[in-house]
């Protein structure tokens, strides 16, 4: 049997805490209010979202973290990047900010030991507190093989946890196909708000269609390059979704280095490998 842990990400304290506003730390979170009494939090240390994930993916992290500080520190002192850009002022400024930002992250991230759940469900859980219902539902595999929403079906808000962020998906150990049928399941539901883990709150469904248009364009171009025997490397040649970073991108700079680096190099090789049917590209590892 499937279980899903009885807790989500998703990040509506309140509602399940029982919280007051003021309970509620304020670093490293952002917090927002959602309805009466219903108070969120978004990550505004980017590192934190990781520092507080599961701890088996430590020792993975530690040496990602390692690696960056070292291209960093590189790209500093040869006073440009490794496709020989130089670095402005700003980019200088955002490499000492993350270096400083790793070399404070990988002492936390050491320090974290698994926590297994004390309570699983399948699909659906239905909590109460008071006379708030609190419905945690597993509407299939997606960005990972794990994720819950929360739904508050009175204030008509849901939580999607890492399931839907923005302004840029994460596709890290991804089920891209099925991906698609989730977001959909998602779209169903009786909500008018949707809450993200990562972004800002939307009230309409146009990013979360959006992202559906990108997944659905990434599994059909990996899929042809199977049928078409390209190897991988020439997949990840071919398949750049360009046209979706513009989408998602635009003329930012940084969203477009973010959209290439959260997306397009993990998802590529992951779905050309399911695409291709290999068992170990549907496991839980994290490809990056």
């Amino acid at each position: 049997m499937r279980s899903r842990l009885a807790a989500c990400a998703a990040g509506l304290l309140a509602a399940i805490a029982g919280a007051a506003r003021a309970d509620i730390p304020e670093k490293p979170y952002e917090i927002v209010t959602l309805a009466e009494g219903v108070y969120g939090f978004v990550w505004s240390d980017p590192m934190q979202d990781l520092i507080e994930s599961n701890a088996l993916s430590r020792d993975h992290d530690i040496a990602l973290f390692d690696e960056r500080t070292a291209t960093l520190e590189r790209w500093l002192r040869d006073g440009k990047d490794d496709a020989g850009k130089p670095l402005n002022d700003a980019r200088r400024a955002r490499a000492r900010e993350l270096i400083a930002l790793d070399q404070a992250a990988v002492p936390e991230v050491r320090a974290v030991r698994e926590a297994p759940p004390d309570l699983t469900f399948e699909d659906h859980l239905v909590l109460h507190r008071g006379d708030r219902t609190i419905e945690l539902r597993f509407l299939g595999r997606g960005n990972t093989r794990g994720d819950v929403v929360v739904l508050l079906p009175k204030e008509r808000i849901v939580a999607t946890g890492d399931l839907l962020v923005s302004p840029i998906p994460f596709a890290f150990g991804s089920y891209y196909a099925e991906w698609t049928d989730t977001l959909h399941a998602l779209d169903g539901l009786p909500a008018d708000t949707l809450f993200f883990l990562h972004g800002k709150p939307q009230r309409d469904r146009t990013y979360l269609r959006q992202v559906e248009g990108l997944l659905r364009a990434l599994v059909a171009q990996c899929s042809a390059a199977v049928a078409s025997g390209l190897s991988l490397e020439a997949a990840k040649q071919k398949i750049t979704l360009a046209d979706w970073k513009a989408k998602f991108a635009g003329t930012d700079e940084s969203k477009g280095r973010a959209f290439d680096a959260f997306f397009v190099a993990p998802a590529v090789t992951r779905a050309f490998r399911q695409a291709r049917g290999e068992a170990a590209a549907f496991g839980p590892e994290v490809d990056r």
